[in-house]
């Protein structure tokens, strides 16, 4: 049950991703917090007409940027 980050971590290892390669769309405050334990991007959202390929593209724009920044310090 959530928020165990359990099913996140074996999405990850069935699919041979790493946690950076991925980001989970969630509506439950559970599921965020569950997400975020497995250590993939989270793009909280209320409903699925928040799902939208706009708001997917910028949590990945500020997820690669954050990357960007972390690398120059």
């Amino acid at each position: 049950p959530k928020p165990n980050p359990e099913i996140y971590l074996k999405a990850l290892n069935r699919l041979n991703l790493k946690s950076e390669e991925c980001l989970v769309v969630e509506d439950s405050l559970n599921g965020v917090k569950a997400a975020m334990q497995s250590g993939v991007s989270v793009l909280k959202v209320d409903s699925v007409n928040d799902v939208t390929y706009q708001n997917v593209k910028n949590k990945i724009n500020q997820i690669e940027n954050n990357l960007t920044v972390e690398k120059i310090k």
